[in-house]
């Protein structure tokens, strides 16, 4: 009922509205996918994730009515990585919403690599000038949890401010050898 019902809005708005129409579009992406894991690894390729960032990132440019400065930078070979789903995207959705992404000297990044058998992502953002207070505060210590369960010690969970008041997170894994 629900993905029908945001065909029918897509339908409605998107003659007279793209921005809707592709808000529209973006969210339903962005749900399917969530709705979509798999629940007998745990783990599914990098890649669906890091367009769904990218379609969170669009969706909250589309909102926005100044310029937003965010780079997503995901390096060769990451995308086949499999690792737990809704990580980076929780990820982006904290930056969107904790970070003063208003800044073009000072763009949000989310860097995702792979070197020497170890999978990182990190994240880097102006903090907020006021802290949003809306939520429960607990995205990042259920990826702690989630980490733990799936990957046990071999994964880690950096997250602080510098005193340049930037945030930032660091997800290191280590990968097994094959």
């Amino acid at each position: 009922m629900l993905f029908n019902t945001l065909n029918f809005l897509y339908n409605q708005v998107r003659k007279n509205n793209d921005t809707a129409a592709r808000a529209i579009v973006l969210l339903s992406e962005i749900m399917t996918y969530a709705m979509g894991q798999d629940e007998h690894s745990g783990t599914r390729p990098l890649e669906g994730e890091i367009q769904q960032a990218n379609n969170l990132i669009e969706l909250w440019r589309l909102k926005q009515r100044e310029p937003t400065y965010i780079n997503l930078i995901a390096e060769d070979g990451v995308e086949e990585i499999s690792f737990i789903p809704l990580v980076l995207v929780t990820l982006v959705e904290n930056m969107l919403k904790h970070g003063d992404l208003s800044k073009a000297d000072h763009p949000a990044t989310i860097r995702i690599s792979l070197k020497d058998g170890i999978f990182r992502i990190e994240t880097d953002n102006l903090a907020a000038p006021r802290p949003s207070h809306a939520g429960f505060h607990s995205g990042l210590e259920n990826i702690r949890q989630r980490l733990a369960y799936k990957f046990h010690k071999m994964a880690t969970l950096d997250y602080g401010a510098t005193k340049a008041n930037h945030f930032f997170v660091l997800i290191a894994l280590r990968l097994p050898i094959n």
